[in-house]
């Protein structure tokens, strides 16, 4: 968030391609966090649930081979 902040610091400044590259950069800097706020955790827990289903998966066809 504060580097946000320090590129958005550029909103002021006189130049017009610093003010847009202030805008631009702060607001995709603010995206990235608000993304891995809010997909990272669901997409982590996703990623659990897969890992503990192929684990099970193979343990089930090791089973099946041995029978």
């Amino acid at each position: 968030m504060t580097t946000a902040l320090g590129f958005g610091v550029l909103i002021i400044s006189s130049l017009t391609l610093f003010q847009q590259f202030g805008i631009v950069t702060a607001i995709t800097i603010a995206y990235a966090l608000i993304a891995a706020i809010v997909v990272v955790p669901p997409a982590m827990i996703l990623w659990g649930a897969y890992q503990h289903y192929r684990q099970r998966s193979a343990a089930e066809r090791a089973a099946a081979l041995d029978a």
